[in-house]
């Protein structure tokens, strides 16, 4: 990945000129070093309780394993349709307990405020401020399910947390101000006030990290660090406009204050191929994972 160009870009977006570049040869590494990872945490601790943060469909979870290791493993994400996804065997059953919650309660009551502020203005322009102003003040909740875990495992949810209430709120305003919608998009004082919240939200979900892990647990923190877009040429070479910036910094740990302990780091690549699970434009991911205990 080295060739790839990194402009200092951000999941956000950017007003520099693309510049297209062929995609050097990639390995995706993703789904077997997130399993070997977890596998090793979950090694360090007793087989008690454990807990997926923003499980989704286990798509890198190594939840057999997991469920032969602990007396119980819960999996959560924001919407009870997701976590149906998951496939558990009857021997699982009665081990797998399934929890719908919003790891940092913004996301329904945040765009029920911008439902509401879009009902009462004409004007594309005062919209914008008004959704700004809301971002702007919203104050992220630390999750607690007034338990502790032994494993908490939080794979690639961290920088996940504000698109929801993000692409939603533009399909909100784009059905009542479609003819603005690309200039809400580029609104500098949207795209700032949605990124503060971005970062106020990873910060809450650092603090739910570690007051959901046991004192001699551990937890299993990965993320997005950059991504890009990848677009097939008609020769079938990959091009790429260079990496984007998906976390507040290059550096995973940086989340991290004097609370945590490092006990493993890793980083790999995980490729999604155009044509496949994203449609006709891929994605390539440079990801960071830690393995984590508390001071």
């Amino acid at each position: 990945m080295s060739m790839i160009p990194e402009p200092p870009l951000t999941a956000f977006g950017s007003n520099e000129p693309r510049r297209w570049v062929r995609v050097p040869a990639v390995v995706d590494g993703h789904l077997a070093a997130s399993q070997g990872m977890i596998l090793y945490a979950s090694q360090m601790v007793s087989p008690g309780d454990a807990i997926i943060l923003g499980a989704g469909s286990c798509q890198e979870i190594p939840l057999p394993a997991l469920t032969d290791r602990f007396a119980s493993v819960t999996l959560n994400d924001w919407k009870e349709s997701l976590l149906e996804r998951v496939s558990i065997s009857s021997e699982q059953t009665s081990k797998v307990h399934r929890l719908v919650a919003d790891l940092t309660g913004v996301t329904v009551p945040f765009l029920e405020r911008v439902a509401e502020s879009l009902g009462v203005t004409d004007d594309p322009d005062r919209a914008i401020e008004r959704i700004a102003e809301l971002a702007d003040a919203v104050t992220p909740q630390v999750f607690s399910t007034g338990r502790s875990y032994d494993l908490v495992v939080a794979s690639c949810v961290l920088c996940q947390l504000h698109l929801e209430a993000c692409n939603q709120t533009l399909s909100l305003f784009g059905s009542k101000f479609p003819e603005h919608l690309q200039r809400f998009r580029a609104s500098t004082r949207w795209v700032q006030a949605m990124y503060d919240l971005a970062r106020r939200m990873e910060r809450a979900f650092v603090e739910t990290l570690h007051g959901l892990v046991a004192p001699n647990g551990r937890i299993y923190l990965s993320e997005t660090i950059q991504g890009c877009f990848v677009h097939p040429d008609p020769e079938g070479h990959w091009m790429t406009d260079g990496m984007y910036r998906m976390t507040h910094t290059l550096e995973l740990s940086d989340y991290l204050d004097a609370r945590f302990h490092i006990e493993e780091f890793g980083k790999w690549v995980w490729v999604m191929p155009p044509f496949q699970e994203q449609g006709p434009v891929g994605r390539i991911y440079k990801v960071q994972g830690l393995i984590l205990s508390i001071k």
